[in-house]
């Protein structure tokens, strides 16, 4: 399959996790992106809760709409969420799950 798509977001569960294959790395469901041809994915590590989720992706696409690359709109969802957070929210695990893999570049208009 081949996909006509400059960036995948996968902000669901797990989404990073896969089997560690000695000289391939993870395979996750991020590699099926990769070798449909998708530049970029933001992936996640771990199980994110609901909220946070929303609430970081929210922000998320709000920078990618002023035209920040792909990882600066992660890095300034993130540090917008954890302006918003209380204390236990601003915990790691709640925020630090997502990463951007791949292409960071701005996405063509």
């Amino acid at each position: 399959m081949k996909l006509n798509a400059q960036l995948a977001v996968l902000s669901a569960c797990n989404t990073g996790k896969g089997k560690l294959l000695g000289g391939e790395g993870v395979l996750s469901l991020s590699r099926g992106f990769f070798y449909a041809g998708v530049p970029s994915v933001i992936m996640t590590l771990w199980a994110v809760e609901d909220r946070s989720g929303a609430d970081l992706m929210t922000s998320f696409y709000k920078y990618l709409a002023e035209g920040k690359t792909k990882d600066e709109a992660l890095r300034l969802a993130k540090v917008d969420y954890l302006k918003s957070s209380d204390q236990m929210r601003s915990h790691p695990h709640f925020w630090a799950a997502y990463m951007s893999i791949g292409n960071t570049t701005l996405l063509p208009v």
